[in-house]
């Protein structure tokens, strides 16, 4: 729980004290404690708890080298070798983040945001040269960083709040981005929800001067070449594994034993690799495992193709490792809705795949039961380590070795079309075509609430269009990099949604496989190591097997939160009535089709029409949460707008 902001002069002048306090008056809602500082044209401050363990995310203000000033908030990895290379003259174990943050600046300036590897957000003040710099780490999903720059000064802020009480401007909806958030369209990562406020992706800089600004992105995954050259496959999967207990390493260092949410493979071999490095680990805990399970009485209403209850597979691995506390839940214990009003108040960002978060939710309510203060995932594991490589079909078709082609395709020869040939068609002639895979777009309209008046009011549908145009990934390395992109590291409303929800239920959120040098390696990998003889997710099969149960190994992937419809069914009337009120209130009925919404749930009891992924509208009704939360937002921002706080 913490924030920090900066700001700046470009004219020159002194920060004022009272408008830098009503930034600081602004953020009072994440922590009681304030460090501020000021000089001259810049301005300083810092929110947090009163006391934070060692282990969770810092926030401090650091004085640096030649009276300049550093903000850090978030979470380092490889401190061991980043205290190392910064010369820091101390352990690790003895300098908190923040700290050891300020000692890399002080040594590499700028270069600090790239070569400091974790979670964070930092803001520095170069007094000599007159320049403020902020930026967001990248990978895994670093705090968010909002700004405004004028003509006289510029503001940085952990929330938009921060930056409306700096510039003074009214909090006023911006339709056009909050229309891609209701389309699930999080492409804009520079934008915001609110007028006069931009927002910093992951892995880019903001520069400011006293004459100019600029956004500089300094980080591109994959860009260096394949890992070629190790003796056999078994060395390729034994030095994934290897690589896969340093990045768990680092997401584990807590206060106490983490817990995890436990299901498939992914969060299996997640799991696996933190008992390897709480072995070492004397009085350590078991690791507790939360796995969601359809309630008692489910209706049945999911993806018929998929594994729907994981706990078999799970209680299997527990078999095999002592140590492993599995447990399992049901989504349905908590209300689907618990913590909304707080969490937009906190995150001021759409609930974008607010959907997905329910189970997650019920997870971090038990792990904060059980006195856990860090909760790891499997995130990102079909796109790093258990990638299926399927779009290794393309790369050979490209190369032209037609037989090496058939040799893998031939078990599912119907996917020439999608994983080989398609890829490589010019983009006019894919968006002809529906397909399924890697950058699958549906139809317009079928996945959104969105008000068809809006999105044409604003241009929505040939802006999307646009950027579909291309999409489709023509090699293993692009697929999976445009995966890692959908899980939303750079996007601002999945970053502030996530430092949300770690403030209402007191637990962080971590995933290990989202860690920047996990990405790196696995992007990194040559192709035929996640496909080969046709045998796909190859990279995971070799690194596991013996490690999990051989039922585990199969192709077939699980699912959560399939009892959705059964749970929610409950809960329907109200929603009907909600959203019947909704109609007289025109900031919701201009930007949301409830009409739509409303067929949807006429439609509710007709369970035989959500059996089928074809209905029109099976997207809407499985993802009732979220159209439902979207809604609640829009009228929470509208009765803000008043002002800037």
């Amino acid at each position: 729980m913490a924030a920090i902001a900066g700001v700046f002069q470009r004219d020159g002048s002194p920060v004022e004290a009272a408008r830098l306090a009503r930034v600081a008056d602004s953020l009072a809602l994440f922590g009681p404690c304030l460090a501020q500082w000021r000089n001259g044209p810049a301005g300083f401050l810092c929110r947090s708890a009163p006391s934070v363990p060692v282990g969770l995310d810092d926030c401090r203000l650091v004085r640096s080298a030649e009276d300049g000033v550093v903000l850090f908030h978030g979470f380092l990895h490889a401190r061991d070798e980043l205290a190392a290379a910064v010369k820091a003259g101390r352990p690790a174990k003895d300098l908190a983040d923040g700290e050891l943050f300020a000692l890399a600046w002080d040594l590499w300036k700028e270069d600090a945001f790239e070569k400091a590897l974790g979670a964070f957000a930092a803001v520095a003040w170069v007094p000599g040269r007159r320049r403020l710099l902020a930026s967001c780490s990248a990978g895994a999903m670093p705090p968010p960083l909002y700004y405004w720059v004028g003509r006289d000064s510029t503001v940085v802020a952990t929330a938009p709040r921060g930056v409306l009480a700096w510039n003074g401007n009214p909090r006023r909806l911006n339709d056009e981005h909050l229309a891609a958030c209701l389309a699930g369209d999080l492409s804009d990562v520079s934008g915001s929800c609110w007028h006069d406020v931009s927002s910093l992706p992951s892995g880019e800089t903001l520069t400011v001067t006293t004459i100019a600004h600029s956004v500089r992105c300094w980080h591109v995954p994959g860009t260096t070449s394949d890992r070629a050259g190790m003796a056999s496959s078994a060395d390729y999967a034994e030095a994934t594994w290897a690589m896969l207990r340093r990045v768990v390493g680092s997401a584990a260092r807590a206060p106490d034993t983490p817990a995890i949410m436990m299901g498939g493979l992914d969060s299996a071999a997640v799991a696996l690799a933190t008992l390897d490095v709480l072995a070492g680990t004397a009085g350590a805990a078991p690791l507790l495992s939360v796995t969601m399970r359809p309630a008692p009485g489910w209706d049945k209403v999911a993806l018929s193709h998929a594994l729907t209850d994981e706990w078999p597979w799970v209680r299997a691995v527990a078999k095999m490792q002592p140590r492993l506390d599995a447990r399992f839940a049901h989504a349905g214990e908590t209300k689907w809705d618990r913590g909304l009003e707080r969490r937009f108040e906190l995150a001021e960002a759409p609930p974008v795949r607010y959907g997905g978060f329910v189970f997650v939710r019920r997870c971090l309510e038990i792990a904060r039961q059980e006195g856990r203060r860090v909760l790891l995932n499997g995130a990102a594991g079909n796109a790093t380590f258990s990638f299926d490589g399927w779009r290794r079909l393309a790369e050979l078709l490209r190369a032209g070795r037609v037989l090496a082609l058939w040799k893998e395709a031939r078990a599912r020869p119907r996917l020439l079309w999608s994983q080989a040939l398609l890829p490589l068609l010019p983009a006019f002639v894919q968006q002809r075509f529906p397909h399924r895979g890697h950058g699958r777009q549906a139809r317009w309209g079928e996945r959104t609430v969105l008000h068809p008046a809006l999105a044409g009011r604003v241009n929505l549908v040939e802006s999307a269009n646009e950027r579909r145009r291309g999409v489709l990934a023509k090699s293993v390395r692009e697929a999976q990099w445009v995966m890692l992109n959908g899980f939303g590291p750079k996007s601002c409303e999945m970053r502030s949604n996530e430092m949300a929800s770690q403030v209402v239920w007191g637990v962080a959120k971590r995933s290990p496989l989202q860690d920047r040098r996990f990405v790196e390696w696995c992007l990194n990998l040559p192709s035929a190591q996640y496909m080969e003889n046709g045998v796909t997710r190859l990279l995971a099969k070799r690194m596991l097997r013996g490690r999990v149960p051989d039922e585990m190994l199969s192709d077939r992937r699980g699912v959560q939160d399939v009892d959705w419809h059964m749970r929610l069914t409950p809960d329907v009337p109200a929603i009907r009535e909600e959203v019947a009120e909704w109609r007289r209130d025109p900031a919701v009925a201009e930007r949301i089709d409830v009409g739509r919404l409303a067929r949807v749930l006429e439609r509710w009891s007709d369970w035989a029409s959500w059996l089928r992924r074809d209905d029109p509208d099976w997207w809407l009704a499985r993802n009732l949460t979220e159209a439902v939360a979207m809604g609640r937002f829009i009228r929470w921002a509208e009765r803000t707008q008043s002002g800037p706080t």
